[in-house]
């Protein structure tokens, strides 16, 4: 089973209304929840349309940070050699 951690996010009313179109119930939790999996994507996965997203938006320096994945031949991981990146 995969460890959550719970996190904090201040939005103003106009980005939480503008975030809960995303969803047809109009909540914000899986709007947020699923642009969490988009950019979780573009980073561990280097061949996915949403790496090129993630790259746009915090460009390319952050994938120096990444290594390959030994239980994957076609995922990225954070490099465990480098704190805090690779916590768990």
């Amino acid at each position: 089973m995969t460890k959550r951690i719970a996190l904090t996010i201040y939005a103003s009313t106009e980005q939480a209304a503008a975030l809960r179109v995303l969803d047809e119930h109009g909540e914000l939790e899986p709007a947020i929840g699923e642009l969490l999996t988009r950019a979780v994507d573009g980073v561990t996965r280097p061949m996915s349309w949403e790496r090129a997203w993630v790259t746009q938006v915090f460009g390319p320096a952050w994938q120096g940070r990444m290594e390959a994945d030994p239980t994957s031949h076609w995922l990225e991981r954070p490099r465990r050699d480098l704190a805090p990146y690779g916590r768990e």
